[in-house]
């Protein structure tokens, strides 16, 4: 809830080497998102940042991926976030 959120939000996953990963995530406002990649989960290279200016319902974003693990945050506090992040 947006009240508990006072931190973000971060997904990770082990995609096992998979080359496509599919990002579906909500946001009750404006926000900041950032989708990274790890070959070793330590070491993050950033491979997209973006912006919503208005709240979203089950947005749905593809990656072409390179990197044994991903992770897609939001530094947003104060608004409820949800994401669902999968390999294909």
């Amino acid at each position: 809830s947006a009240a508990e959120n006072t931190a973000g939000l971060t997904v990770s996953l082990d995609t096992v080497n998979r080359t496509v990963v599919e990002v579906r995530y909500s946001a009750g406002g404006p926000a900041s998102f950032v989708m990274e990649g790890s070959p070793d989960n330590t070491t993050w290279f950033t491979g997209d940042s973006f912006s919503e200016a208005a709240a979203v319902t089950n947005k749905i974003v593809g990656y072409e991926n390179t990197f044994r693990y991903v992770r897609f945050r939001s530094p947003t506090v104060g608004i409820a976030l949800s994401f669902e992040v999968r390999a294909l």
